[in-house]
Order: C-alpha cells, then sequence, then structure tokens
C-alpha cells in the first residue's frame, strides 16, 4: 500500500514537472485587497495539452509501427570494433580501472 501511494506521489509530481516544462498550465500570484493575504490563479491550457498528448501519441505509433514492419532495422548505431582501442590482456583493464585522473595508483608513481 505505501509503495503505490509512493508511486502516485511520484507519478503526480512528474505530471506537474513535464506540464510546466511544456507550459500547459501557469501559475499566477496576485496581491489580493485584503492586507496580509494573496490570490493564486492557475491558467490551464486545454487545447496545448490535447495537442501535445495527440502528437505524443502519434510518435509513439510510428515507432511501433516502423519496430513492427522493420524488426531487422538496427535501433542503435552500430560501432566499427576494429578502430575501438582494448586491453590486451586481464591486468591491462585492471590498470585501467584503478588508475584515476592524478595517477594516484599507478605504479610509476609509488617509486
Amino acid at each position: 500500500m505505501r509503495n503505490m501511494l509512493a508511486f502516485l506521489g511520484m507519478a503526480v509530481l512528474v505530471f506537474f514537472g513535464v506540464g510546466l516544462y511544456l507550459g500547459w498550465y501557469h501559475i499566477y500570484r496576485e496581491p489580493s485587497s485584503t492586507p496580509g493575504h494573496s490570490r493564486i490563479e492557475f491558467d490551464i491550457d486545454q487545447n496545448k495539452i490535447s495537442s501535445d498528448v495527440k502528437q505524443g501519441a502519434s510518435k509513439i505509433k510510428d515507432a511501433i509501427d516502423n519496430a513492427t514492419t522493420n524488426p531487422t532495422a538496427p535501433t542503435t548505431p552500430t560501432t566499427d570494433k576494429k578502430t575501438d582501442a582494448a586491453p590486451t590482456s586481464k591486468t591491462d583493464t585492471a590498470k585501467d580501472l584503478v588508475r584515476d585522473a592524478s595517477g594516484w595508483f599507478s605504479p610509476e608513481k609509488r617509486k
């Protein structure tokens, strides 16, 4: 139950953040006529929300159609493995993992 509430809270926060970023709604603060009070106004742009949702749905549909009609097409760019410099042994790999930017752990600095 607690995980479901945490998920729901996170979903609300993500929707709030995405909505502010995409301009789906705006929040305005105005001073009130009564001293010490202020008004908060929410402006929701329903047309922008619906157009953004339709664009997102069409992009997802196109991506699914492309993946199902051409399943052999690579989804990630391929790299030429011959040009990649790979370590020659396990000790070279370990040295690369241990060595940091300042060279503290390299054997040359110990002497």
